[in-house]
């Protein structure tokens, strides 16, 4: 997994400060240990006291679509089959731009109306796509570790917030179907600000709202304009790709994981904060 520069981090787990000594009973030495080697696992520990004591993060920042749920892949499929009905494709390469966005980087309707030839009567054709789209997007649930990560947020007394490209009816509506609502504790949406991902002017009024500084945040992003936008607010990201976005060049994110399922919330905090941090397993990891 790409690693950027090491970011501050957040408590694994709420220890009081102790000496090396104060630690010793949480180490066992088994049968036949060295004891150099029992205090090389002495050490690993200390060092996660370090580091508790020095995380900063206070809050969460997820993206929705692709996210929390996957909603990309219906809206995708539902525009793609009204143009299939024309008897044309829609191009991925021109879908893509509108990932993460507004559609003010393609407009899926001027472009379909281009390949047609003249005029469609979208007052009858945009009611019946999103009637599509919405039957496709309503059968998804959370995707996998979504649920774990907020619970434990809010376990670490870290804040969850939406920052989304989307409109906040069609977020809350869909955390509210997935009984998610209540996780979230800040919201920043399109109806909030001018301009949408790329532009980070979402994040810094979340940032703003929160108040808080871009260090003391991490960004949970799916597209390259959500990830970008994050960059330009200053705030570390974390890429977690969908079966659309899988595609796409993700590479701007400090931390690139499949799935937010592949590693519990207080590892990945340790992860960007410490890059001497080996994650064996979701549940195994160690200070080299």
């Amino acid at each position: 997994m790409p690693l950027l520069p090491p970011r501050p981090h957040r408590n694994r787990t709420e220890m009081p400060s102790r000496s090396r000594k104060g630690l010793e009973h949480l180490v066992r030495a088994p049968p036949g240990c060295a004891l150099e080697q029992a205090h090389r696992i002495l050490g690993a520990f200390e060092r996660s006291r370090v580091a508790n004591e020095q995380m900063t993060i206070k809050a969460l920042l997820f993206d929705f679509d692709g996210v929390i749920i996957e909603t990309e892949t219906p809206i995708y499929r539902s525009w793609l089959e009204l143009y299939q009905s024309y008897g044309f494709d829609l191009p991925f390469d021109l879908w893509i731009l509108t990932i993460g966005t507004s559609e003010k980087f393609f407009d899926p309707k001027e472009y379909l109306q281009k390949q047609v030839g003249h005029p469609l009567d979208w007052d009858e054709i945009l009611p019946r796509r999103r009637a599509r789209e919405m039957s496709l997007v309503h059968n998804q649930p959370p995707l996998p570790g979504v649920l774990d990560y907020l619970k434990d947020a809010r376990r670490l007394g870290l804040k969850n917030c939406i920052v989304s490209s989307s409109s906040r009816a069609w977020v809350k509506g869909h955390l509210e179907r997935v009984e998610l609502l209540d996780y979230f504790d800040f919201f920043r949406n399109r109806d909030d600000v001018a301009h949408t991902k790329p532009d980070p002017e979402l994040f810094l009024s979340a940032l703003e709202g929160l108040h808080i500084s871009p260090h003391e945040a991490v960004v949970f992003e799916d597209s390259p304009n959500g990830i970008l936008a994050a960059k330009r607010a200053g705030i570390f990201s974390v890429a977690i790709p969908n079966d659309l976005t899988r595609l796409l060049n993700l590479d701007q994110a400090g931390l690139l994981i499949d799935s937010l399922a592949e590693m519990p919330l207080e590892v990945l905090l340790r992860k960007i904060e410490s890059p001497n941090l080996v994650v064996k397993s979701d549940q195994e990891w160690q200070f080299e």
